[in-house]
């Protein structure tokens, strides 16, 4: 209820911030639905990529761009950073929110590690997290959102 409000009144996920590959890692290929946006990207159901594109090209692009995530992995949307947007509303609504200061691992806008990805997974494998946080010591820990602390994983997770 807390994050809802929190869009309400103008604020963006902070795991979407342009800066946040220095603190979080992303992995789309986590993500629910992935491996059919594979199969949608391959055979380009929308007509957004070039006939030569490589299929790991299109699936970059279906993990960074606001509008290619929205026909083909929609679990995706929620993660695509400001500067990633194609469109220049996006881009005017982080103007001044990349201005702000530190990441914010505690904000009631940061998604968990699990978020958008498959129910069939065990959720405290590192191996399995769309987030992670990056540690000073080298292993990954796991993004708890605004609920809980943080966890600190076994494995540095592939």
């Amino acid at each position: 209820m807390m994050h809802e409000l929190g869009h309400a009144i103008g604020l963006q996920h902070e795991h979407a911030r342009n800066d946040r590959d220095e603190f979080i890692d992303f992995r789309c290929e986590k993500l629910e639905g992935y491996e059919e946006a594979k199969r949608k990207v391959d055979i380009d159901e929308q007509a957004h990529f070039e006939d030569d594109d490589e299929l790991e090209d299109r699936l970059r692009l279906a993990c960074a761009d606001d509008d290619i995530a929205s026909g083909y992995l929609p679990s995706a949307v929620a993660f695509v950073r400001a500067k990633d947007h194609r469109l220049a509303t996006e881009k005017r609504k982080w103007k001044y929110y990349k201005r702000s200061g530190q990441f914010d691992f505690d904000s009631i806008m940061i998604y968990n590690s699990f978020a958008n990805s498959p129910g069939n997974f065990d959720g405290m494998d590192p191996k399995n997290w769309v987030l992670r946080r990056r540690g000073k010591d080298g292993v990954w820990w796991r993004m708890a959102g605004w609920k809980s602390k943080a966890d600190k994983g076994e494995d540095l997770g592939g």
